[in-house]
This record gives C-alpha cells, structure tokens and sequence, in this order.
C-alpha cells in the first residue's frame, strides 16, 4: 500500500498556514504608563436647539458650532481609539424608556477627528459607523503617509520619560442630526457615551 501524499495536498495545507498566520504588532505604550487628557472644548454637548414639530431633518455640521468639541492631548506618537455610541434617539425629559414615536426623536450621531495640533473642523477626517455605533483609531499627531516614528527610550534609572515626551493634541467633533415628526412639545435629551483608548 502506498502512503504517498499527493502534492497539490501538501500545496494545499501549505496555503492554509500562511493564511491563518497572524501580523505581530509592538504596544509601545506598554513601556511606560502615558496619561492622556480629555478635555471638552464646547461644554461637550451636542445642542440642537429649539425645533419645531414635523420639522423633518434637522442637521448640525461638522463646522457649526453647535458641534461637540472635545480636545485630546497625548503622546504625539500614540494612537487614539475612539468609540461613540448613542442610543439613537433623545427623549422626552430624558425619560429614555420611552417606546413610543411622540415621545422619542431618532438621533444620528457622526464623529471626526483633527490631528494637525489645531482645532479646525475642517481639517477634519470623518470616523466611520452606523447611527448608534462610530470607532476609529487615530495618531495623536498626524504624519501623513510616513510611518510611525521609532519606538520610545525603555525606562531607566536615572531616565525620566515624561520630561523628553512630546505631546500634541487632537480633537474630537461630535454631531449629527435629527428626524423630527409629530412629536409631543418638551424638552428632549440622551446621553452619548465617549470611550476613548489610548496606546
């Protein structure tokens, strides 16, 4: 009995190693604990204002300032990971169990990101998502299409890291729109959850 094995088959379980092979990927923030500062520029809150019922679509760009404003300072050579998410609508009186479509106004939250060390909306770059749900990760400082920079020095006696850091800042804007129908007259509100990783 011949035990040969065929050669597409070696050919085929080759293929299948390199496919589930994984990149290695180095944290260099794990060398040292860095802090990162989140500062809302704007008093953090996305404000539409007064509306009117049946309105329709009622829209805050990224350049007006009704925008959440949210600085990010760091490390310039770290990388942000940000997640928004929102419960997709506001409420009357923030009461957000309400199930109803008079009490309830659908809210579409978008996020961007500036990293050239200004806070300019229109330098902007637009994180990606679905109404209720944005991520994205980002470098502190942008570098363009250069690669990031080499790793930081290893802690040390006698080495301080945090008097040879250079920190930068980035920002974050918030905004979005809304759907307004036939909707009971009131104050609307929800909260929008911000995380924002850092390494």
């Amino acid at each position: 009995m011949n035990s040969k094995i065929p050669p597409y088959l070696i050919l085929f379980i080759l293929f299948l190693l390199s496919v589930n092979s994984n990149a290695q990927e180095i944290n260099f923030g794990g060398y040292y604990n860095y802090s990162v500062t989140v500062t809302p520029e704007s008093g953090g809150v996305l404000d539409f204002g007064t509306i009117l019922t049946d309105e329709g679509v009622v829209d805050i760009d990224i350049t007006s300032p009704s925008v959440a404003v949210y600085s990010i300072e760091g490390v310039k050579y770290l990388d942000a990971f940000v997640t928004v998410t929102s419960p997709g609508y506001i409420y009357l009186d923030g009461n957000s169990g309400c199930i109803d479509s008079t009490c309830r106004i659908p809210l579409e939250v978008k996020a961007a990101y500036a990293n050239r060390g200004v806070n300019n909306a229109l330098q902007s770059i637009e994180i990606t998502g679905i109404p209720t749900y944005t991520s994205g990760r980002f470098p502190i400082k942008y570098r363009g299409s250069a690669p990031p920079g080499p790793p930081p020095t290893p802690v040390y006696e006698g080495y301080t890291p945090s008097a040879s850091i250079n920190i930068e800042t980035a920002y974050l804007y918030i905004y979005g729109q809304l759907t307004v129908a036939s909707h009971i007259i009131g104050t609307y509100s929800s909260n929008i959850t911000i995380a924002i990783d850092y390494e």
